[in-house]
């Protein structure tokens, strides 16, 4: 039984994608047949909040963080939201407030994998989907990606559309490309994110993780990097607050600057020995299910998301 499970799930994510490609999980089949009477992005984000909160989504009169994040998806058409959810456009929005210091080097930008010349690229790369949410490919040192696992990815990333995984319509109208930037080097250390929440550009609190690529450990922090009473369950606690980065108030500054646009954006950063580093501009956390623990925070931090602020229909 078990391996006719795993069996069905892989294929739904390598085969059923390819061919159906709103269909990826049992979720998005029973979304699917919702769309007989509703639209399929609604349908989706339908199942997927029940999946993680176990109950029915208020899309009619949203009060918690979650439910604006998802009413917001579907109805917020401003056309920012398609340049800031592409991790190429979304550099020029950057720059344009002034903050081009903070990017990093680009290698290249495709749009079709028989474009990219393998062979030239540096020792060292991060390569992305331009039009998804954890399509990243990391080239480290000594440790090289095969050319046929790459090629692999990439080809199925740029016939995915991401906004049938969640119902992140942001994601619809992107251009599918191919982003390599250069490889962040923190002297090998863990190379932490930064991820500032914020509301119509007012900056409420961050999240700090490290061990993207193995163990997640995280923690909330308010500006001041003072540890908050909530958590995400899903990943590990700290057992001693790492200390605050010498550069918080210039992220802080950053981030509140990049998020006025927005009803709500989360902001990332990086920081290395000091020098502080775009990450991108996330408009739906976790596909707008962010699940706070205690849940009484999600109703707290719904409250400050305004759904007539900068709504464009």
């Amino acid at each position: 039984m078990i391996l006719q499970t795993i069996s069905l799930k892989k294929w739904f994510k390598e085969i059923g994608a390819a061919y159906f490609p709103k269909i990826r999980t049992f979720r998005h089949l029973k979304a699917i047949f919702m769309s007989s009477r509703m639209d399929f992005h609604e349908a989706i984000i339908r199942t997927t909040f029940r999946k993680y909160f176990h109950r029915d989504i208020d899309l009619e009169n949203p009060q918690t963080l979650s439910e604006k994040l998802n009413w917001l998806k579907l109805n917020n058409k401003d056309p920012l939201l398609n340049i800031v959810a592409d991790k190429y456009a979304v550099r020029e929005y950057v720059e344009s407030k002034g903050l081009k210091h903070l990017l990093t080097k680009v290698i290249g930008v495709y749009e079709n994998v028989e474009d990219i010349n393998f062979e030239s690229l540096p020792p060292t790369f991060a390569l992305k989907a331009t039009h998804g949410s954890g399509w990243n490919l990391i080239q480290n040192k000594g440790k090289k990606l095969s050319k046929s696992h790459m090629v692999s990815r990439i080809k199925r990333w740029l016939r995915t559309d991401m906004s049938f995984e969640k119902g992140e319509l942001a994601y619809q109208a992107i251009k599918p490309r191919i982003i390599i930037e250069e490889l962040l080097d923190n002297n090998s250390k863990e190379l932490p994110d930064y991820k500032f929440f914020c509301f119509a550009g007012q900056v409420m609190f961050l999240k700090y993780i490290e061990g993207r690529f193995g163990k997640l450990t995280s923690v909330y922090l308010d500006t001041n990097w003072v540890e908050l009473p909530f958590r995400d369950k899903k990943q590990a606690r700290f057992p001693q607050l790492p200390k605050a980065p010498t550069n918080l108030v210039e992220m802080v500054e950053a981030a509140r600057i990049l998020s006025q646009d927005f009803p709500f954006a989360r902001v990332d950063f990086y920081d290395i020995q000091g020098k502080t580093f775009f990450g991108e501009i996330t408009l739906y956390p976790e596909g707008g299910f962010v699940t706070l623990h205690p849940e009484k925070y999600d109703l707290k931090y719904g409250k400050l998301i305004d759904l007539t602020h900068k709504i464009k229909a």
